[in-house]
């Protein structure tokens, strides 16, 4: 019997076409786990006519949703979504990522010893560029004694009200990493987190998917100058 309650916490802005995806992939799962499973969607200022429709939809499949009364940046949405807990773990789950039943499941069973973790990213078909994206970071990872580059961060309930994320201009998610994993036992999940690289297909995304390989190359050598990553990152 499963005796965990998860929140899945998804920061939104402006990016609508994924949000309808994700919701279509994920509308059944939350009905087979009903009892233990929540969305939520965490808009951070999007324009007011996507903000109705994200209302509607959630309304529609049972799914909270949180619009602050401010434009807010995505380290004050985590913030004000893993201040407010009301399950035993919290998922950061990226509007433009996808679980399966399966991982949904992992998570809900697994041992109530580990206080946080994540699970592989898998770029979904047509992106063999990101496939060897991954495939860099991960062997990066394992040379230099980290773990493999992941998605879709949870925290258990004690752990999720002490965090506090980083006011950073970059990298939220692995400052985060970074300090925690010093401290705290981390479970690497067996299922993979499946990625839409679509949006990483316009506006540019390639640069800055780079720069963001050149960035934890750095950090990993430990050359981590803030005010010089920041400036590499422009």
């Amino acid at each position: 019997m499963l005796h965990m309650s998860l929140r899945i916490v998804v920061p939104h802005l402006n990016d609508y076409d994924q949000f309808l995806t994700f919701i279509e992939a994920h509308k059944e799962i939350q009905k087979e786990n009903k009892d233990h499973l929540q969305f939520e969607i965490w808009d951070g200022g999007s324009k007011p006519h996507i903000q109705e429709s994200i209302k509607s939809h959630c309304a529609e499949l049972s799914w909270q949703a949180h619009f602050p009364s401010q434009r807010l940046s995505l380290v004050d949405v985590l913030n004000g979504a893993t201040n407010q807990m009301q399950s035993n773990r919290i998922m950061i789950l990226p509007v433009d990522c996808h679980v399966s039943r399966e991982l949904i499941a992992e998570l809900l069973n697994c041992s109530e010893k580990w206080h946080w973790g994540g699970f592989p990213k898998k770029y979904q078909a047509n992106s063999f560029f990101f496939s060897i994206y991954l495939y860099v970071l991960n062997n990066l990872f394992a040379r230099t004694g980290r773990f493999v580059w992941t998605n879709g961060l949870f925290f258990d309930s004690s752990l999720a009200q002490q965090i506090q994320w980083q006011n950073k201009n970059l990298l939220v998610d692995w400052h985060l990493s970074e300090q925690l994993r010093k401290e705290y036992p981390y479970y690497l999940g067996t299922h993979k987190i499946l990625v839409n690289p679509r949006k990483y297909l316009k506006n540019g995304m390639f640069r800055q998917v780079f720069i963001n390989a050149i960035i934890i190359l750095f950090v990993s050598l430990g050359l981590n100058d803030e005010d010089f990553l920041k400036k590499l990152y422009k």
